[in-house]
This record gives structure tokens, sequence and C-alpha cells, in this order.
């Protein structure tokens, strides 16, 4: 698993070095061993190994010589010295050089086994530490791109990892739980799992990936568990979800699209809902969801209805699911845009105040997410310019003002009442930035959180 060079210029103390204890069974599994300074320099230079045990009084070029040229080349290789001196001056140097450890000859084996221990130990750890890095930096690009890009992939863990794996995404870290994990978000972890291990019965759900020995298809695998996850999610399913590939037949989505430009809307909402009925009994993955909806949105789009003239195409499966949330509301925002195509407006089953109080509420119940007219005018499937519109129309508000609004009054019932700090009022109520949060509050109420809780104290005295 680890790699090591071990250093001394006497054969004996050499060998003495290399049997006394038994390294494989303490991870190191290629060893080199060398009595010549000059040319493990050269093997460190050329392939740096994860751990080097040298002597420090060597011919040519000492240990604490080799360390400074080791460092020269900014190797992350652990030292560690073996040397007969107790010289306070070799010591000091040695720390200098940021060696790992120091140890004394004769050599004790047991002494010797748990420096090899702690080196292990630390070197699993930073292991673990750079993988938990790169798995976040790979779930986040996952997220936020199409790119599957594995040049992310530091080149120790290309050297390390060469175990079968599968990738498993949950709401939180699961207790006694195979793996590496990773906590992404609050509500989004990743863990790194041997695929041989059964997992263990639990009632967390999880998104699970395929499996793989490849390093370079982490990317993929990331975006599958992924995938997977926020399949289950948006199902609302009770048990975990493997990525599959299954598909909607395409079939079906021309018989809908042909619906649609033939002007058959009754039975195009029902055979709308055919299709997704069938999705969730298959758990058709959420990028086929993806295609599915954009390819009936391009269909309704094309009859250029004036009323949802701004929304487009989603352009990732996880952009969807961030604004529908689930299927129903998929086959909702369907539905309403094919309504929206029907040439007499009395025919339409929702008027615009109905969607207007229907957005409001909506607000009222999820003022603390992250809501923007922009989000609302996609689920709802309306402009944004008629939405804002409509709703300074109606609510006689502005979305920002009226959304602000609802957020610090929140806001003040749990000054009022809680003893949450000013900063976890702030973000219970939609305002991750304290700084901001606490503008808005003063704009609006004419005095900063803190005074106005001061008030309340102040009252009761």
């Amino acid at each position: 698993m680890y790699s090591l060079v071990l250093i001394d210029d006497e054969l004996w103390a050499l060998n003495d070095l290399r049997e006394l204890i038994d390294w494989e069974s303490l991870g190191f599994t290629d060893i080199k061993c060398f009595d010549d300074p000059s040319a493990a320099f050269e093997s460190i230079r050329n392939d740096p190994p994860d751990a080097v045990f040298t002597d420090i009084r060597m011919p040519v070029l000492s240990g604490l010589d080799l360390i400074d040229r080791c460092r020269e080349k900014e190797l992350k290789t652990l030292f560690v010295i073996v040397s007969a001196y107790a010289d306070f001056s070799y010591a000091k140097r040695a720390i200098e050089n940021n060696a790992f450890a120091y140890i004394l000859k004769p050599l004790d084996p047991a002494e010797l086994r748990e420096v090899a221990e702690k080196v292990r130990d630390r070197l699993q750890n930073d292991f673990n530490l750079l993988l938990n890095r790169t798995v976040r930096t790979l779930t986040l690009q996952a997220l936020t791109s199409q790119n599957n890009n594995f040049e992310n992939i530091p080149s120790e863990i290309k050297a390390h990892f060469n175990a079968e794996y599968r990738i498993l995404v949950s709401g939180s870290v699961p207790e006694q739980f195979p793996g590496i994990w990773t906590s992404v978000y609050d509500d989004l972890s990743v863990g790194i799992c041997p695929a041989a291990v059964d997992l263990p019965e639990t009632e967390q759900k999880f998104g699970i990936s395929t499996g793989s020995d490849q390093i370079l298809e982490m990317p993929g695998k990331i975006r599958e568990a992924l995938m997977a996850y926020y399949t289950l999610l948006f199902y609302g399913l009770p048990d975990s979800v493997s990525y599959h590939t299954g598909r909607i037949d395409l079939r079906e989505i021309q018989m809908l699209r042909e619906l649609i430009s033939e002007q058959k809307y009754t039975q195009a909402k029902l055979q709308l809902n055919a299709v997704l009925s069938q999705a969730k009994a298959n758990v058709i993955m959420l990028d086929e969801i993806t295609f599915f909806y954009n390819s009936l949105l391009l269909q309704i789009l094309s009859v250029k209805n004036d009323l949802i003239q701004d929304i487009r195409p989603f352009s990732d499966c996880f952009r969807l699911f961030g604004i529908m949330r689930n299927d129903a509301n998929v086959y909702g925002s369907l539905v309403a845009m094919i309504d929206n195509l029907l040439p007499n407006k009395a025919e339409r089953p929702e008027s615009t105040q109905d969607t207007i109080r229907k957005i409001v509420r909506y607000v009222d119940e999820n003022y603390n997410q992250d809501i923007t007219l922009e989000s609302l005018a996609q689920k709802y499937y309306i402009s944004v310019s008629y939405l804002s519109r409509k709703f300074k129309e109606i609510m006689d508000d502005t979305f920002s003002d009226y959304l602000s609004r609802k957020r610090i009054e929140k806001a003040c019932q749990l000054l009022d009442a809680s003893e949450l700090s000013i900063s976890e009022i702030g973000m219970v109520c939609g305002y991750p930035n304290c700084f901001y949060f606490s503008r808005t509050f003063k704009k609006l109420i004419g005095v900063s959180p803190s005074r106005y809780r001061d008030r309340g104290d102040m009252d009761e005295e």
C-alpha cells in the first residue's frame, strides 16, 4: 500500500533495519533498500516514496544532507532518522528539516515497530484528508458542471487507490459504516466504499453508483451516486437507489410531442400522467426525466405562447431537482404549460390570480429557502416579467419586498421568543449572510436585531 526506502551504508545494519520487523504487515508493500546514499537520492528524486528511514553518518552524502536535497525538491516524503549518535545538533537539524522521528541504534524492535505504525497512521491520515478534499471538489463539480474532470485527482491518490469501490451519497455521514466519508454540505455526504463489502442494514437511504476499480472514473461515479440519491428524493422512495441506465421509451415522448403539436391537449395530459407514473415505477434516473422534460418544453415553446416566453430548458438534472423537487411538481408544471396553450383563457383551469395566490402560499411556507423570482417563474411556468408585474398588481407589493417582510416578521418573533444567536436567527429566516440580515432588518424595523432584542429585555424590566 505504501512505498518505503531504507538507507544505511553498512550492509549488516541495513539488513537489520529490513528484517527486524514485518514491514509488509504494516502496509509497506513497496520496499527498496540502499547502502549507497547517492543512489538512494536518485531513486527518491525520480520516484518519491511515502517514507524514508535513513542513517545519518554515511560517506559522500549524509542522511541529513539527503533530507536537505529532498526538501529542495519539495517532496512530501516522511523522513525518519536512524542513528547511533544521540547528538543534540543532529536532532536539532533533523527537526529543522521536519523529520518525522529520530530513532537511536541499536534498534529496539518494539520501538521501531511503534515508529513505523505512527508513520503509517500519518500517511493514512494525510491520504484520507487529501481524498476528502478531492471528493468534495469532484462532488461540487458534478453538481455544477457536466464535465467529469479526472485532472482534479491528485497524483498521490492515483498512486495508492487501486481497490474496487463504489460511491454512496446520503443526507449525512452514517455511523459505523464502511469506507471514507466526506461531508459536502450539512445535508449531503459522500462515501467511498469497498465494492466487495456488503452494506449494513440501516434505515438511512443512499444513492449508490456502479462499481469500478479505476480511480480516473471517480468523477463519473460520484455523479452516478448523486443522481441516484436525488432520484430517490425526487420520487420520495422508501429505499436506497442504485444507479442504472433505464430510459423512457422514445416512442412515448414522440407521441406526446405529436399530441401537443396537434392540439390534443386533454389526451396529452393523460399520456403525460401515464409516462411519469411508469417512470416512477421503473425508478428512471433524474437525467432521463430532465431529457423528457426538455423535449416536451421545446415542443410547447414551439407554439410560442407569450406567457411562457422566458422559460428555458434545464441545463442539468440537479438544476431541475433544485426547482421542481418532486415528480408531482414536474407533472403539475407541464400540465400548467399545456393549459397555457388553450386558445380561450376562460377554458384554462387556473387563473393568473390563482397562480399568484399559490405562489404566495409557497413563499409563506418556504421563506427560509433560497427563493428567487426566477426560480418561482420556472416552477410555475410563467415568464419572469409577467410574474413580477402580476405579483405587484395583485399583492400591491413587489416580490422582493414581500419576501423580505415575511422573513423579518419571523425574525422578530424569534428575537422575542428564542435564545438563538443573531446569526442563527438569520440562517433560520433565510439569511445565511449575517451582515446582510442585520442590514435588511434595520432597513425594515429601524433598529438592528441586537437593539430590537435589547428593547424586549428593557420592556420586561
